[in-house]
């Protein structure tokens, strides 16, 4: 039980694990050199997907609480030190 609630306080505030997480990934996949530049390449490749939850008749907070929104709202202010890229 102690392995899963470590996983669970593991993820991040959009509910990836730091294994799942796109951004991460595409750093280490030398797909982006920064944090910034990941997450506009991935907000980027999922923006069909961006305006479909734009123009849905979700409310307000499950629309705020989706991973890709919050990330298009937060992009540029994770906290990374970028020169560790």
């Amino acid at each position: 039980m102690a392995t899963s609630l470590l996983a669970v306080n593991a993820k991040n505030k959009l509910g990836w694990a730091p294994e799942e997480d796109p951004i991460v990934r595409m750093i280490l996949d030398g797909e982006a050199s920064s944090a910034s530049e990941a997450e506009a390449r991935y907000l980027d490749s999922h923006i069909e997907e961006i305006v479909e939850l734009v123009n849905s008749p979700m409310p307000e907070e499950e629309f705020r609480a989706h991973p890709l929104i919050m990330m298009l709202f937060a992009h540029g202010s994770r906290e990374w030190d970028e020169s560790l890229a």
